[in-house]
């Protein structure tokens, strides 16, 4: 069965290309949907007149993954540190990977990347208490 994705954070410089990419691979999929805050969907009308699902909800609520397999999450520096909560409820909602956003970035470099590097420990610290196997990728 293809699988069902849901995309977290597609407003920005790496999720509108994403989308596009989606669109044109959608036939490869069960569902591809962008969650969104209730106030902004209209950000989306574009994709969803194309056959993007628009999930009006919370990225911390549970019900906003349910029915999807994989997230990917494309959360920018300000919402970085809510990752963690993320993963939880993403987990909580029936999600089997999670992949956070850790595009082009060393997040063994502490500063700027203190919240992403927080991501990746509670996330390594987490592997083994869920019930799925972990999808990991490290560069």
């Amino acid at each position: 069965m293809p699988p069902s994705v849901i995309v977290v954070g597609a407003s920005g410089s790496v999720g509108r290309p994403l989308m596009l990419e989606f669109l044109a691979q959608k036939s490869k999929f069960g569902r591809v949907a962008v969650l969104s805050d209730p106030a902004k969907t209209a950000r989306f009308d574009d994709i969803q007149a194309k056959g993007i699902e628009i999930v009006a909800g919370s990225f911390l609520e549970t019900k906003s993954y349910k029915g999807f397999e994989v997230v990917i999450s494309l959360a920018g520096n300000a919402a970085m540190k809510l990752q963690p909560a993320m993963i939880d409820a993403a987990i909580a909602g029936g999600a089997r990977h999670f992949i956070p956003s850790e595009f082009g970035a060393d997040i063994a470099q502490n500063g700027i990347w203190k919240n992403r590097l927080r991501v990746l420990k509670f996330i390594l610290s987490s592997l083994f208490s869920h019930v799925f196997p972990p999808t990991w990728v490290d560069f």
